[in-house]
Formats: C-alpha cells, structure tokens, sequence
C-alpha cells in the first residue's frame, strides 16, 4: 500500500491514505460530542449514547469531566471499542479532535511506522525483487 501511495514520478500510484481516511470516519461523531461537551450544551440522543458507551473511557483518554448523572456500560459495541482503539492509536486530545488537527498525530505515527520499516526492511520490499538467495 506505500508503494501506491508514492507519486506517479517514484512508481506509485498517488493514492491517499484510506487507513486515516477510515479512522477518521469513525472519529466524526466523537468530534461532534467533544465539542457539545466543551460548549457545555445539552447532551443530544445521540451524544448521550455516546456518553453511554464510552463516558469511563473518554475522561481518562480525552480529559474532559466525567459525567456521572447519566448511565454507562463496561460492554461496549465493537464500533465504539474500534474508536477508543483509534483514540489511543493516534494519541488524541479532546482539542485535537475538537480542531480535526489530526495532522500532528498522524505524523508521528507514519514515524514509527517508518523506523519500523526501516528494522525489518525484508518485510517491506518492493515489488519485483527477488526474495530468494
């Protein structure tokens, strides 16, 4: 997939990153509860099932305080167990997801995808080399 995504000039095919485009997705409504709850407005149908999923997770990953007035479940559906999973990945804060800056945090995760890359270069070798001895 790296490979496809490099320019046309460097045998690549420009594509984008569809990982971050797909994470991304998943973090759209997360956006949208942040800022509810920096604004302070009432917590709509939607944000209140959010909070209901994932209100013990999102005060200790994104610091914002911890509604307890309002039901939580420790069993969370596999969608909002993938976002809290996506949330860690990149690092986020709850301005990061208010701001979409995700930029920052996506390029230290292209790092230590690189110094990876760069540990084990047999794993990623190009298209057309010979593997054999």
């Amino acid at each position: 997939m790296d490979t496809l995504q490099l320019p046309k000039l460097e045998g690549g095919l420009n594509l984008p990153n569809f990982e971050i485009y797909a994470d991304l997705t998943y973090l759209k409504s997360i956006r949208k509860y942040c800022l509810a709850r920096v604004l302070n407005e009432p917590l709509s149908a939607h944000n209140s099932y959010i909070e209901y999923q994932i209100g013990h997770v999102i005060p200790r990953t994104l610091e914002v305080v911890h509604l307890n007035n309002l039901p939580h479940t420790d069993i969370r559906s596999p969608y909002y167990e993938k976002v809290i999973e996506i949330i860690k990945k990149y690092d986020l804060k709850k301005i990061d997801l208010i701001c979409g800056s995700l930029k920052k945090n996506v390029q230290q995760n292209n790092k230590q995808t690189k110094n990876t890359i760069q540990k084990y270069p047999n794993r990623t070798q190009k298209m057309g080399e010979n593997t054999l001895p």
